[in-house]
């Protein structure tokens, strides 16, 4: 087989490990000079490929030679968790994918998004007449998204519920932070960490029993108030929370077992990442106050023609500045999340077919886990690695939009 090039390391067993967690970024940059677009390292007891910008696509779109999911439960064992087979979370995209985001059914709930919103700012921030001081911005931008999430599932109802809300905004923050450690393990044998870690999440904490538990009691009520709703009325909610309930009844019986399990999988999707780009956003526009007065002059000018107090798709289009600020905190952050000096690598998949051939003759076997270089793709040298909130301005390229040069929303037939 023709594999990628091993890059040379002086320690056996340690491999490059060293090398990749103290100098990450100036370690991963010599590697592509000196070996190309596609290598291999040695870490963590474990053969990976890195791939650069030029081959990237070649992984996300070839879904049937390489497999996030596979990949992903290797980190964050929710399968197991969950006592769920690994096309659980699978059905769960395909279904929010086929029933919500497609149709552009999403548009719907703008106005309860910024109800919601409305709510968590007056509660966690409220009037700044003067400088105030916010303790953690961590909790503050996970309780926004987590009731602006809540009041599109659920119902505008529980976006008033604390406690369902908390559990949005925390389950994901301290289930992952009970995995969240070296996998020293892998040394030894790769299947020891991924057992360690489903033995912390299962045994060693109650994190989650807590979270499910409030979960899966409160989904009960609602389900009661919703049965008794259709024999007064005779018709359902057509919402989000209404289709995983359809998706989890067999012979008229709700599974409540299986619509908690959906629920839990969605806000192990949405939450932790939407808070994050929040959080970086806010972190960038406090660090740069030479972008507040354009951005303010921008937001006070479509506010001041908004109709009824709501934003709509058309009024946020015209958010160009701000659009591209959020963008290129994307590109900026996404190589680096909350751990600075070792997230450079990103959407990491499990080669799943017997082995595959990239397009300049290298060969990948099968159960080989590759990672793109995200900050390569996001920090070529036409652009640098300098941020600049405007830089999008003008060139008809928003923060939504995929592209070869921008996957902080995944790529191929998975992309959120």
């Amino acid at each position: 087989m023709n594999e990628p090039p091993l890059v040379p390391y002086s320690f056996p067993i340690i491999g490059h490990t060293k090398e990749y967690f103290t100098n990450t970024e100036s370690f991963l940059t010599t590697c592509r000079k000196q070996y190309g677009e596609i290598f291999s390292l040695y870490v963590f007891g474990e053969i990976i490929t890195i791939i650069g910008k030029e081959h990237s696509f070649e992984i996300t779109k070839n879904h049937n030679d390489f497999n996030f999911f596979e990949a992903f439960r290797e980190t964050l064992p929710t399968d197991s968790l969950l006592r769920r087979p690994i096309t659980f979370n699978i059905n769960l995209i395909k279904l929010v994918n086929d029933r919500f985001s497609s149709t552009g059914r999403y548009i719907t709930y703008m106005n309860k998004i910024q109800d919601a919103l409305k709510i968590s700012i007056d509660k966690y921030i409220g009037e700044c007449i003067g400088q105030k001081y916010i303790k953690s911005l961590d909790n503050v931008a996970s309780q926004l998204v987590a009731r602006n999430i809540v009041s599109i599932v659920l119902g505008e109802k529980f976006s008033y519920d604390d406690e369902i809300v908390n559990t949005f905004a925390n389950l994901t923050t301290e289930i992952t932070g009970l995995v969240h450690f070296p996998p020293i393990l892998n040394f030894i044998h790769k299947s020891l960490h991924r057992s360690l870690l489903i033995f912390r999440l299962k045994y060693a904490s109650n994190v989650y029993p807590k979270h499910r538990n409030l979960l899966f009691n409160k989904l009960s009520l609602i389900i009661k108030q919703r049965e008794h709703e259709k024999k007064e009325l005779g018709d359902t909610s057509a919402d989000i929370l209404q289709m995983f309930i359809d998706f989890s009844t067999k012979d008229d019986i709700v599974d409540l077992q299986e619509l908690t399990d959906y629920i839990v999988e969605f806000i192990f999707i949405s939450v932790q990442a939407t808070s994050n780009a929040l959080r970086y956003t806010l972190y960038e526009y406090g660090s740069h106050p030479e972008y507040w007065k354009e951005l303010l002059e921008e937001n006070e000018m479509i506010s001041n023609i908004v109709k009824d107090g709501y934003f709509d798709l058309k009024d946020i289009d015209k958010m160009v500045k701000l659009d591209s600020f959020i963008k290129e905190t994307l590109r900026y952050w996404m190589p680096c999340g909350k751990d600075h000096n070792i997230a450079k690598l990103g959407l990491q998949h499990k080669t799943i077919s017997d082995y595959f051939t990239f397009s300049n003759g290298y060969q990948v076997p099968k159960g080989r886990n590759v990672y793109l270089y995200v900050s390569n793709i996001h920090e070529t040298d036409q652009i640098g690695s300098t941020f600049n909130g405007f830089r999008y301005v003008g060139k008809n390229s928003p923060a939504t939009r995929l592209g070869d040069d921008f996957v902080p929303f995944g790529r191929g037939r998975h992309a959120c």
